[in-house]
């Protein structure tokens, strides 16, 4: 497995809250997509749709040349919702990896040593037709377990967008955030299209 294709595929939102601040706080979990108001995302061969109330942040090549990486937010209103960002990793077929694979690699850098996450679990599933998933959820033990940042998922995904391209999303988000991410990358998936 490559490693600048891992770390290229590998961003990680800021998700955990300093541990000391408020946490009495009630946090909601992100709006559900607006699926029903899709914008239409073209740029430099890559289009998409994406849900009305998601916005691209970035897009820009990654460090290798055949790769490109587009970063998407949930339109965050207020600072009680969890965040929850989608990153669109177009890659060339010559440098493809197994959705198991990077979900391990995954688990192991964003927990590396620490005591403080519990052991992963993970589950294999269609996203949508042609749209293969991973799921892995895991416990942040620094929190109590009806808090939502305990309760850590990664969902990621891949498909066939162009005649020698694939199409990865990813999210690294909290539990909570599960529907909403889902709903959202399905669309996204749905309708990608890569063409150099």
């Amino acid at each position: 497995m490559r490693p600048l294709l891992l770390h290229s595929l590998i961003c990680v939102a800021c998700l955990a809250p300093v541990v000391g601040a408020s946490q009495n706080l009630v946090v909601e979990p992100a709006a559900a997509p607006d699926v029903a108001s899709l914008r239409t995302y073209t740029k430099h061969g890559l289009k998409l749709q994406l849900p009305g109330n998601w916005t691209v942040l970035e897009d820009h090549p990654s460090d290798g040349e055949n790769q490109r990486r587009l970063i998407i937010e949930a339109d965050k209103t207020r600072f009680e919702v969890l965040n929850l960002e989608v990153t669109i990793n177009v890659v060339h077929t010559s440098e493809a990896l197994s959705l198991p694979d990077w979900a391990a690699h995954s688990y192991s850098l964003d927990v590396e040593d620490s005591e403080y996450y519990g052991p992963p679990k993970y589950s294999a599933y269609q996203l949508a037709p042609g749209v293969k998933a991973h799921a892995t959820q895991f416990q942040n033990n620094l929190f109590e377990d009806d808090q939502p940042y305990a309760q850590r998922l990664h969902v990621l995904a891949v498909k066939r967008c162009g005649e020698e391209w694939n199409c990865y999303a990813s999210t690294w988000t909290v539990e909570a955030n599960r529907s909403a991410a889902e709903a959202g990358m399905q669309k996204i998936m749905e309708t990608v299209t890569f063409a150099d």
